[in-house]
């Protein structure tokens, strides 16, 4: 205002009473927003750190069930992999085979995902078949092992 009043012509000439009211409507106008946009940035950085540290929370809360979910298929790749390669009826095949059954009946449908679990049955399907033949069950495992593998792997985060 004070500028406007030097260059008008002087602080001795003064403004009209109908300008002093505009200005002091348009500086008040403008103070109002620049009050509601430091609100308006405020609540913004507000929201934003919120929605952070719930993030943060829901990753810490979720640890314990990704630590799970990273054992249980550890296990289950270790059945697995084993029924895959070691011979049926041998003492490491049978344990292989009990840890299977016990963690595709027990543990693995509580982590598992979508792709593992689909990937778990294909598994089973191939391990069930009575009527496959040996040579081409023993391929057959082995890709369905490795396929199992990987998408653990992938559920995991690791792809």
């Amino acid at each position: 205002m004070l500028l406007l009043l030097i260059a008008g012509g002087g602080l001795s000439q003064g403004i009209s009473p109908q300008q002093a009211a505009f200005w002091d409507l348009a500086l008040k106008g403008i103070g109002g927003l620049v009050a509601v946009a430091g609100a308006t940035v405020a609540t913004v950085k507000y929201l934003d750190e919120k929605a952070r540290n719930t993030h943060v929370a829901l990753m810490e809360a979720q640890k314990p069930f990704h630590t799970k979910r990273q054992e249980v298929y550890y296990e289950l790749v270790s059945a697995t992999s084993t029924l895959s390669n070691k011979a049926p009826g041998s003492p490491e095949y049978v344990g292989a085979e009990d840890k299977f059954w016990h963690l595709y009946w027990g543990a693995l449908p509580l982590v598992t995902d979508q792709d593992v679990g689909g990937a778990t049955n294909r598994f089973e399907d191939i391990l069930a078949d009575q009527s496959m033949d040996a040579d081409v069950k023993d391929v057959s495992l082995r890709h369905a092992s490795k396929d199992l593998a990987e998408r653990c792997r992938n559920s995991l985060g690791f792809a």
